[in-house]
């Protein structure tokens, strides 16, 4: 069994979806400390070429859970971002989706409307069943041992998480624990945008907008499925 854990972002990237393609599950968690300048409530689209911010503002306050993030909706931003998309992109089953989907999402609740916009995404790829929403206040404080805790949760034997990752976990407490970490090494795959060059890791709207399937986007190996991690 293998398992990756990630908060919730927004309009998530095509790394994003490749742990959960190369995962049996794919835990999202939900109550985590906020972090500003993350993923969770931004992401980029291509606009005339070049990488745009979408971003979902928020009613910020220090030292509170991703789940207890309220949106600010004084902003117009939906608005904005529907705009944003209808400009870059041509009208494609996907876009009418997405527009959709964010116009008609009813809740100020930032976690809640990630899950609601997200589960389009998910769904399309056949991921729902590799999804969990899962509250960490049961698992200790500590990093390691909360992942080390949520692996023995799911009976899982190996561990896939992003590069950067190096740089706290503890290798030697995961084996102590029977637990093989898997780094994720992504290497963008390149597909055609409306640019010159191809500028990758943006939102995997993108690559969706520009014309791919889901199932090109497994076919032509986006998620780098075959590659050794």
């Amino acid at each position: 069994m293998k398992i990756a854990a990630l908060q919730p972002a927004y309009l998530p990237w095509l790394g994003h979806l490749e742990q959960i393609n190369f995962c049996d599950k794919f835990v999202v968690l939900k109550d985590l400390q906020f972090s500003r300048g993350s993923w969770v409530n931004r992401n980029q689209i291509l606009n005339n070429g070049k990488p745009q911010w979408i971003t979902i503002p928020i009613k910020y306050q220090k030292n509170k859970r991703i789940d207890e993030i309220v949106i600010d909706g004084s902003k117009q931003w939906k608005k904005k971002h529907i705009q944003s998309l209808e400009a870059s992109y041509s009208r494609n089953t996907h876009l009418n989706s997405l527009v959709q989907i964010i116009d008609k999402a009813q809740t100020d609740n930032l976690f809640e409307f990630l899950t609601y916009v997200n589960r389009y995404l998910y769904d399309i790829f056949n991921f729902m069943d590799k999804i969990e929403y899962r509250t960490c206040k049961d698992l200790s404080e500590d990093r390691n041992l909360r992942l080390i805790e949520l692996c023995k949760d799911y009976g899982a034997t190996q561990y896939f998480t992003g590069f950067s990752a190096h740089g706290y976990l503890d290798l030697e407490l995961f084996r102590s624990n029977g637990i093989e970490v898997i780094f994720q090494k992504y290497m963008p795959v390149a597909y055609l945008q409306k640019t010159q060059n191809f500028i990758p890791y943006m939102s995997v709207v993108d690559c969706l907008l520009n014309g791919y399937s889901p199932s090109q986007i497994k076919e032509n190996n986006f998620f780098n499925a075959n590659k050794q991690f």
